[in-house]
């Protein structure tokens, strides 16, 4: 599926079924208009060759591409050329499809609404973006015609549903595909969000070959890297940052976030290891060495999908501190975040997504006192927001419910969307096990059970003892990299557990279960379930994961 600025395949443009809002234009009129000894088609006696559509509908053709590149707000002077060049068809060389281009776009124009368009009058601190653009994902629009100002040194909040275009917006503009926005070399970006892209491919140890070999049958990726071979690799070949990194460098950053050190004896009790490899830091420590990339690479913009998800209250306060001092640098953040409290406490601008357009919003500057904390003062942005716009209530009512209960609220959830957010979801109830006479009977037992993995030199877990019955209902609490997850994939049988070998980072102890039970497992970052399989409908991919499965 392509992800870009603008829509460019022609399959796209014409299966779009969010096609709306702009008057038609009629193409005939403005072709007489270009061209006065051009008939329109009407009598014309060339063969017709593309795609085989027969000669007296040649004009409705040009009519059905031009408003529907319009009505999808696609301007891109290579998609016209692409569709509408065939002279010996259409009879339109290059300048006439770029003035039909100019003139129709002058008539679908439309009038500003002052609610969409924003300028942030601060004339003393330097602009980094201010420009339109269009966004679509695949062959849906998700922004169209939509405004955006972003200055220097200034939190901006992505507001909006679910799958209204917040990460694709984030994911374009790191990937250099929105239109219009600053390349890397006027404007530094990065994206960090949880979990990370298992698909790509890495230089192997030489630092040249990439792909299969001997030792890397299925190619070398990032998930094979160590933390510091990591952060090297994203800084000097995804960003090619310019002069390189150096592995001495990259160390020294990860050591100032806590990373482990061995070499140099810093961090000691830390749960992360500089040298460990990226897929066993937990989803807190991969977000750590993302930041590290982000001061690398002198980041200008850091865009951030739910900074404070998966986080312990230590790294949800480290993560906000590392973000005041990055704004204090001079650098730029534009995050995405169910954490209302978390939001209106760091957040200067608002951008919300709205009828397939931007509203953003400033937040006024008031005293010290009130800009400190979300409560009682009424300072932080999305307060102002609400008592700006009285119809926002709903974020002010999840920001009260986070402040009395110290919880996450989905900020994603709106009064529109709400009934398709609280759909509730409802598991068959399991079939009698075998042998289980009693709900609290155990079905899943272990027995002390110490595990290591290979680069740390102390247990992940030791001497663990846990049960499970039918009535249990577990949650399983720690800081990042305590051994939560290692924990759950040893019981349900993803990672296995031999005889104690602490130099091939093995375990001890045994687990137990019923043989009969059937155990399902979702993982912090389960979209890693999914990265190869992205050609998938999901139905498709449910056939394929359970191919051969006798339905019980």
């Amino acid at each position: 599926m392509n992800i870009c600025g603008v829509s460019e395949s022609k399959e796209a443009i014409l299966d779009s079924t969010d096609i709306k809002g702009k008057p038609e234009v009629d193409v005939k009129t403005i072709l007489w208009e270009i061209d006065k000894g051009w008939s329109g088609g009407e009598t014309s006696t060339t063969t017709l060759s593309l795609n085989l559509i027969p000669e007296n509908h040649i004009l409705p053709y040009l009519n059905v591409i031009t408003n529907t590149l319009l009505q999808s707000n696609n301007f891109n002077p290579g998609t016209w050329k692409n569709l509408l060049f065939c002279e010996s068809v259409f009879r339109l060389n290059i300048s006439h499809i770029e003035t039909l281009r100019e003139k129709a776009k002058s008539l679908v124009q439309l009038p500003e609404d002052p609610v969409f368009t924003f300028n942030d009058s601060d004339d003393e601190i330097p602009d980094l973006y201010k420009g339109s653009f269009s966004l679509a994902y695949g062959t849906r629009t998700l922004l169209r015609d939509a405004k955006m100002h972003l200055k220097r040194g200034k939190f901006y909040c992505l507001l909006g549903p679910n799958n209204c275009g917040k990460s694709t917006l984030m994911k374009t503009i790191s990937e250099e595909k929105l239109e219009g926005f600053p390349k890397r070399n006027e404007l530094v970006t990065i994206y960090v969000k949880h979990g990370l892209d298992a698909e790509r491919q890495v230089m192997h140890e030489d630092g040249v070959t990439i792909g299969k070999s001997e030792k890397w049958p299925c190619g070398r990726t990032c998930l094979d890297l160590n933390g510091v071979e990591y952060v090297v690799d994203v800084v000097n070949h995804v960003y090619k940052k310019s002069p390189p990194i150096t592995y001495e460098m990259a160390e020294e950053e990860l050591t100032k976030i806590g990373f482990k050190n061995i070499d140099q004896n810093k961090n000691l009790e830390s749960p992360a290891d500089i040298k460990q490899l990226t897929h066993r830091y937990s989803g807190g420590w991969q977000v750590k060495m993302q930041l590290c990339c982000a001061i690398l690479i002198d980041a200008d913009i850091l865009l951030v999908d739910d900074p404070t998800g998966h986080l312990d209250t230590k790294n949800q306060e480290f993560v906000k501190d590392w973000l005041r001092n990055f704004l204090k640098d001079g650098g730029s953040v534009c995050a995405a975040s169910p954490d209302v409290v978390f939001m209106n406490e760091l957040g200067s601008h608002i951008l919300e997504f709205q009828e397939k357009r931007l509203r953003q919003f400033k937040k006024k500057e008031t005293t010290k006192e009130n800009t400190t904390t979300c409560e009682g003062g009424g300072g932080g942005v999305l307060d102002q927001y609400v008592k700006a716009f009285p119809d926002k209530e709903h974020y002010l009512k999840k920001l009260e419910e986070g402040q009395r209960e110290g919880s996450n609220n989905d900020i994603s959830t709106t009064p529109e969307n709400e009934h398709e957010a609280t759909k509730p979801f409802q598991f068959p109830n399991p079939d009698r096990l075998e042998g289980v006479n009693s709900r609290s009977k155990k079905i899943i037992k272990m027995t002390d059970v110490t595990f290591r993995y290979p680069t740390n030199d102390f247990d992940t877990l030791h001497k663990v003892n846990l049960s499970v019955c039918m009535a249990s209902r577990i949650a399983v609490v720690g800081g990042n990299g305590a051994g939560k997850s290692t924990a759950i994939k040893l019981l349900i049988g993803d990672t296995e557990v031999d005889s104690f070998d602490p130099a091939n980072g093995r375990g001890s102890g045994s687990i137990w279960k019923q043989r009969d039970l059937r155990v399902g497992y979702v993982p912090q970052h389960a979209k890693s379930l999914l990265d190869n399989h992205k050609d998938k409908t999901a139905v498709q991919y449910i056939l394929w994961r359970f191919a051969g499965t006798k339905k019980p």
